[in-house]
C-alpha cells in the first residue's frame, strides 16, 4: 500500500472509498474488499480517503471519541486489505464547510483522480445537507464519477461499527469486540515504576503508561491478556482501576502481572492484546482477601489463555 500525501499529483485513475476506518475493522475490511473487486474489474487502482485526524475532534472536540487505532496502527491495519493507495487528510473546520459536491469535486475529482467512489453503507461526507445516495451518484454523473453503495455486513442482525465496538469495550466485553474487530483489541505502552503492592501480594505487576493518550482503555476491571515483550509472549492478569483496596486514586492504572516470567523491564516497550474480561474492579477489605481472589484470577486466566482462539 502506497501511502499518498494531500499534495501527491498524477495518482493513476482509481476506484475510490471515504472513511474514517478507525479500528479497521470488520465491516471496514468488507468494504475495502469490494472496492478492490471493483478496482480489479475496472483495471484500475484502488484508494481509501482517510483522515489523520477524527472529524469529531474538530466538529465536537467536548466529544471526541476515544480511538480503536493510533494513526500507525490504523495504517499499518488498512496495510494488510491489500489496497493499493491510501491518503489520510487532515480534517480541518474549512473541510467542515464544504459541501458534498464540492468535496467530490475539490478532492475526488480534481485532486485525487476518482473514477469510481463506494459509498459505505448509511455513510456521509461534506457539510450536512439531508443528502441521499441519489445525491451523490447525482453528482457524481456531473462530475464523471461513477457512484455506487456498498452491501452492509451484519453481525446477528446489527451494523459493525467503531462507536459498536466502543461501547464493547466500554463494557469490558473484549471478547465480543475482538470478533467484530477480527483481531484482538490491544494497547501498547511503556513500563514505568509503580508502588510494588503486587510484589508484596506475590504477584509482581508491571506498570504501563500508554504510548497514545487517545487510545481507549477498556472498562475497569480485570482481564486476561496476551503480553509481546521484546519478542516473545507471554499470559498475563492485567488490572485497570483506581486501586480502591489501597487508597483509591484518582487517575486509572494499568498493571499487568507477566505469567511465566521474571526480570527487569522499567523502561521497555510493551504490547498487551485483551483476551477476556475477568472480573469488575473491586475493594478487599484486606490483602489476604485480594491473593485469595488473585489466586482465582490466576486460574481463570490460564484456563482462558490455553483455550483461546485468535479470531479473524
Amino acid at each position: 500500500m502506497v501511502v499518498l500525501n494531500e499534495s501527491d499529483t498524477h495518482i493513476p485513475a482509481n476506484v475510490a472509498t471515504i472513511g474514517c476506518f478507525d479500528g479497521v475493522h470488520r465491516g471496514h475490511r468488507d468494504l475495502i474488499a469490494q472496492v478492490c473487486n471493483e478496482a480489479q474489474k475496472s483495471k484500475m487502482e484502488s484508494l481509501l480517503i482517510t483522515f489523520s485526524n477524527h472529524p469529531r475532534s474538530v466538529l465536537q472536540p467536548d466529544y471526541c471519541p476515544q480511538l480503536l487505532s493510533s494513526g500507525s496502527e490504523k495504517l499499518a491495519l488498512l496495510a494488510k486489505t491489500g489496497v493499493d493507495m491510501c491518503v489520510p487528510l487532515f480534517f480541518t473546520k474549512e473541510m467542515s464547510q464544504i459541501s458534498a459536491f464540492q468535496f467530490m469535486k475539490t478532492f475526488l475529482q480534481e485532486r485525487f483522480n476518482v473514477h469510481t467512489l463506494l459509498i459505505g453503507f448509511n455513510h456521509h461526507f461534506g457539510k450536512p445537507n439531508g443528502e441521499t445516495i441519489e445525491d451523490y451518484r447525482t453528482f457524481g454523473r456531473e462530475l464523471g464519477i461513477n457512484v455506487i453503495q456498498a452491501h452492509e455486513l451484519l453481525f446477528d442482525g446489527e451494523p459493525i461499527s467503531s462507536s459498536f465496538i466502543r461501547r464493547l469495550l466500554q463494557c469490558g466485553n473484549v471478547a465480543k469486540a475482538a470478533v467484530l474487530l477480527g483481531y484482538t483489541y490491544k494497547i501498547d505502552g511503556h513500563v514505568v515504576a509503580g508502588h510494588q503492592i503486587g510484589r508484596r501480594l506475590g504477584f509482581p505487576t508491571a506498570n504501563i503508561q500508554p504510548n497514545d493518550s487517545m487510545k481507549l482503555l477498556p472498562k475497569n476491571g480485570g482481564y486476561a491478556v496476551r503480553v509481546s515483550l521484546s519478542g516473545k509472549q507471554f499470559p498475563g492478569m492485567l488490572y485497570i482501576g483506581n486501586r480502591p483496596t489501597f487508597n483509591s486514586l484518582p487517575e486509572r492504572t494499568i498493571e499487568v502481572n507477566i505469567l511465566h516470567f521474571n526480570g527487569n523491564i522499567y523502561g521497555q516497550e510493551i504490547s498487551i492484546e485483551f483476551l477476556d474480561f475477568l472480573r469488575d474492579e473491586q475493594r478487599f477489605n484486606s490483602t489476604e482477601d485480594l491473593r485469595r481472589q488473585l489466586n482465582k484470577d490466576l486460574a481463570l486466566t490460564e484456563s482462558i489463555v490455553k483455550s483461546y482462539h485468535q479470531p479473524s
